[in-house]
């Protein structure tokens, strides 16, 4: 009898915790920071084009953040832009119903409105989302998702509740997680993501989800921090291939297009390599140095002023190497994974 009762009382307390006052998501002011999870080359644009929005080749600060409010077919949005280090363009419109825990997004293009986030959703629940990059390899398939389970994550800003969600109509290997006041850690308007995976800090050391995503978020903050990846920013200041502006802000520099004008691109083949390695490049190789992923030299070759060259890397452990060019008084790096 007694087991009985503490069962039942254990049900009440985790279906009270589940279903706690709402947590709102918008505030007066909302940034969300991201990062981009590529290696060694530069992405591809953030998100599929709408109107006049500039996606950048290069890794660099991106952002989601809200604006002024504004009608749009006499409903009361945020607007919504996306940031990349002095350029922002107007992205969509979004807005949030407390009482239907539902947050809302408008594209530019007039589509139809669509909801981004439904915490009113019971176990068992479905919805329909259509991703707009829904590429040959998609990360999330377009189709209807059910709602598998809730659990509680332990965030910035305290205990939030998370809700996965599986696709049923497709086959996917990828859960969709929403958490109640922040949204996906991958995007917040994720039906317009990129929609596959990256693999940088994924293979660096925060393994799964959100680090095995096209991009992910670094941090989300009203006036004050709301989510914050203490592993990824962890990893950035502790590897010299990252150029860390803040805690929020950082990103790979290591085969980025940033470091060298296209003429002096350089190209590692194959990549990913087994036995051996072939720097191009129109620069003249000085002195070439491979590093481990903490910054240990594994060697040094001096090939003789050459611009192509190959280089035995049979002997190293699998794993993210860097390389180094030295001309004159510069340095390059690029990166490649040893299989």
């Amino acid at each position: 009898m007694n087991k009985h009762l503490l069962l039942i009382c254990f049900l009440i307390v985790s279906m009270e915790g589940i279903s706690q006052s709402y947590i709102p998501m918008l505030d007066s002011v909302n940034v969300w920071s991201y990062t981009y999870n590529y290696m060694p080359v530069a992405p591809p644009p953030h998100l599929i084009q709408l109107t006049d929005c500039y996606y950048p080749q290069s890794p660099g600060v991106a952002r989601h953040t809200t604006g002024d409010d504004t009608l749009v077919h006499s409903i009361s949005y945020k607007k919504l832009y996306y940031n990349y280090d002095f350029s922002q363009c107007l992205f969509g419109f979004i807005r949030e119903d407390t009482s239907q825990r539902k947050v809302f997004f408008q594209d530019v293009l007039d589509s139809p409105e669509v909801v981004l986030y439904n915490f009113s959703m019971q176990l068992g629940d479905s919805i329909f989302i259509d991703f707009k990059a829904n590429n040959w390899d998609p990360y999330w398939p377009t189709g209807t998702y059910r709602l598998d389970s809730i659990n509680s994550v332990t965030t910035f800003s305290g205990i939030r509740n998370a809700y996965h969600l599986n696709c049923v109509t497709q086959f996917s290997d990828h859960t969709l997680t929403w958490i109640e006041g922040i949204g996906n850690l991958g995007d917040l308007v994720y039906p317009y993501s990129v929609n596959f995976g990256g693999e940088l800090f994924n293979m660096i050391g925060c393994p799964g989800f959100p680090h095995d995503f096209d991009q992910f978020l670094t941090c989300f903050e009203h006036a004050d921090k709301v989510y914050f990846d203490s592993c990824a920013y962890q990893i950035a200041v502790d590897n010299w291939c990252f150029n860390v502006q803040d805690s929020c802000n950082y990103w790979n520099i290591c085969g980025d297009v940033d470091e060298l004008s296209r003429e002096n691109e350089i190209l590692i083949y194959p990549n990913p390599a087994k036995d051996y390695i072939e720097i191009i490049t129109s620069l003249k190789i000085e002195e070439a140095n491979i590093f481990d992923a903490i910054g240990n030299t594994i060697f040094s070759i001096q090939p003789k002023n050459t611009q192509y060259k190959n280089f035995d890397v049979s002997m190293l452990e699998c794993g993210i190497y860097f390389v180094e060019i030295r001309n004159g008084n510069k340095n390059f790096k690029s990166m490649f994974v040893k299989q």
